[in-house]
């Protein structure tokens, strides 16, 4: 009984909403819109409901629903997106849905309508093109989506529609492995469902993972089954009582986690802990996979839709809980402040110029082959222990800045160090700024600065100025539960320079368990740098950066590069170089190169293992006593010219691992 019940249900629904003149809202259409989101997710679930019921139909109940479908959702889908091409990048989670939709609604139609080959068919190929499309728009490629997590999360729900829909006749899309492999950005950021480092619009939660269902079950890789996993399923019941098409339905279970999963749940690999995502223009940098571990998310490149103009900003999360976060979400529809605050500079950890809040502008994507300027990260060096990347950001700044190089210096597990470089043709005044997240408590005193949660604390200090603590614009959506929980204050931590042409920032910060008794970094300055010391029980750190010409040293241990950091602990020593093409200890050579490179060195008893990252070919020389028993090259066995003395080997542009046992 329940399950005709069902059944006349879904013939009702289908048969009535057919015969409804359209299914995009009538504002939408006053626009000139031919089709919208909703439009899409009410095709998805008109497709399941048909096919589930279909062979209970009459022919003439099959056609009435087919000619509903064609003229609500498979013409206004091509209309706006093959026809009219009215989303030219097709990065948009709304064409994701829309398309995805009548997609479904198509091969739903398939083997049951006697014109389906001419009049349904030729349709399908259009749409497909624009599925086509969306594949290269949304997803570039290297492992990530062109929106914030929780977009990302919704246009997988409309691709993984259209997608399930074309695999049940047997054809797949050229982009689908760029699909399916696009959730790795979103598994590097995820500490757990609450807590997740990404910026543009989203708040940084991120329960349900519907969007990914498909993808865990279909693409038999068990790191995308193992994140989706990582999701809170909850109930499908709770989808029906929504009434929220916004957020609220971005967020909630759906129907696509109904298809996974089948079979036991296979142990993923482990990822590295640290990856670039070059095409995105974001990296993560982590001190292991643990939910208590470090993890510093940061932004420099071309993504687009939902994002903010800032460029540069770096979140941190330690100890389970974000300990340096951003301005954050807000409501783009109803906030006063988001369009000047929420979404500049201002709001994030970057650098503002003279007190502009419209100090970033807009930039090139990768969309536009002829428009390529926009900030990326231009070198990384990633090891076990050690974490290096540089990102060009003066293009962001829209001519008003020579040079912005950031460097992100991360020693594991716990410090964290920022190095601007900032030339301009005028004089201007630089504003670095860092937010720390609601609830948290913060202090200052001159040249540092503490940012205290309730497990963990960042332990702030400048090697030059004074830190100033800034209130900042509440967000309207702090208010939305202020009955029910407290409603706390927003500051930023800032360094204001005086107007000059040339600046650099040099901010240190070390992540502590509370209690604790570590202390901000002591900044020094030397003949020709700005260094630092650290000390614990079992390890130590010490470090120096260029101000001027001359070696760079630090003890017996000299380099031409622009920075010098050694490192002692149970596990050995590194060494690490910037922008070098020597490396020197006791007045012997470590390492040389013909062009400069980023180079670590991590030495554990009669191995020596050399991470070098270097933009251009490059052949490097190692001084060794006699020739190495073995010698790997990016995990590789390999052969190398051995002479008096001299180890030398040719290295292309990119980043390797030449390993060295005595």
């Amino acid at each position: 009984m329940l399950l005709r019940w069902a059944r006349w249900t879904m013939f009702s629904t289908a048969a009535e909403t057919s015969a409804w003149p359209a299914w995009t809202p009538p504002w939408f259409r006053a626009q000139g819109l031919h089709t919208y989101y909703e439009t899409g997710i009410f095709s998805q679930r008109l497709a399941l409901a048909y096919d589930l019921i279909a062979d209970q139909l009459s022919a003439q109940e099959k056609g009435q629903i087919a000619e509903g479908f064609l003229r609500n959702s498979i013409e206004p889908a091509i209309r706006e997106y093959f026809l009219n091409d009215r989303m030219p990048i097709a990065a948009s989670n709304h064409m994701a849905h829309a398309v995805g939709g009548a997609i479904a609604d198509c091969v739903a139609l398939e083997g049951d309508i006697p014109d389906w080959e001419e009049r349904f068919a030729p349709r399908l190929a259009e749409l497909m093109a624009s599925f086509e499309h969306l594949m290269n728009g949304l997803f570039p490629g290297d492992g990530s989506e062109a929106e914030p997590a929780g977009y990302e999360n919704f246009a997988m729900e409309g691709m993984s529609w259209g997608a399930s829909a074309l695999a049940s006749i047997g054809i797949r899309s050229a982009g689908l492995e760029k699909m399916l492999q696009s959730f790795w950005w979103e598994r590097y950021i995820r500490i757990r469902a609450d807590l997740m480092l990404d910026t543009g619009d989203f708040d940084g939660d991120l329960s349900a993972l519907t969007g990914f269902a498909w993808s865990a079950e279909h693409s038999r890789d068990p790191s995308v089954r193992a994140f989706y996993e990582s999701g809170n399923k909850r109930t499908l019941t709770a989808v029906s009582r929504l009434q929220d098409t916004g957020r609220a339905l971005e967020s909630a279970p759906g129907l696509l986690d109904l298809v996974c999963c089948t079979g036991p749940s296979p142990d993923p690999p482990t990822a590295p802990p640290s990856r670039v995502f070059p095409l995105r223009g974001s990296a993560v940098l982590r001190s292991g996979w643990g939910e208590e571990d470090a993890v510093i998310s940061l932004r420099a490149g071309p993504w687009f839709n939902h994002e903010h103009h800032d460029q540069g900003t770096f979140q941190v999360a330690a100890f389970g809980e974000k300990l340096i976060g951003e301005a954050g979400y807000s409501d783009y529809y109803k906030d006063p402040r988001y369009l000047d605050y929420f979404t500049q500079a201002p709001g994030h950890n970057t650098i503002v110029v003279d007190h502009n809040p419209f100090s970033q502008g807009d930039y090139d994507g990768r969309y536009w082959k002829a428009l390529q300027l926009h900030p990326s990260i231009t070198r990384h060096l990633f090891s076990e222990r050690f974490d290096y990347l540089t990102a060009d950001l003066a293009p962001a700044y829209k001519g008003t800045l020579k040079q912005l190089t950031r460097e992100y210096l991360f020693f594991k597990p716990g410090l964290l160090i920022i190095r601007d470089q900032i030339s301009s043709a005028g004089t201007h005044s630089y504003s670095w700024l860092l937010h720390p997240p609601p609830g948290t408590k913060t202090s200052i005193h001159g040249a540092q600065a503490t940012i205290a949660g309730s497990k963990g604390t960042a332990l702030i200090s400048t090697s030059e100025g004074s830190w100033s603590v800034i209130p900042q614009p509440m967000p309207v959506i702090a208010y939305s539960d202020f009955e029910r929980g407290h409603i706390f204050p927003r500051s930023a931590l800032e360094l204001d320079s005086p107007p000059q042409a040339r600046r650099t920032f040099l901010v240190g910060m070390r992540f502590a368990k509370l209690p604790g008794t570590e202390s901000p970094l002591i900044w020094k300055e030397t003949n020709n740098g700005v260094g630092f010391d650290v000390e614990a029980a079992n390890s130590e750190i010490h470090g120096k950066f260029r101000t001027s010409s001359g070696e760079l040293s630090l003890g017996k241990t000299v380099t031409d590069g622009n920075a010098l950091l050694l490192a002692r602990g149970a596990t050995g020593r590194e060494v690490f170089a910037s922008h070098a093409r020597k490396l020197s200890e006791n007045q012997g050579q470590i390492v040389s190169s013909t062009a400069p490179v980023d180079l670590l060195l991590h030495e554990s008893g009669a191995t020596r293992e050399y991470h070098i990252a270097s933009s251009a070919p490059t052949t490097v020389t190692f001084p060794v006593s006699n020739a190495p028993s073995e010698l790997v090259l990016d995990g590789k066995p390999a052969s190398a010219h051995y002479a008096k003395g001299m180890i030398v080997i040719n290295l292309t542009e990119g980043e390797h691992v030449v390993t060295l046992k005595r």
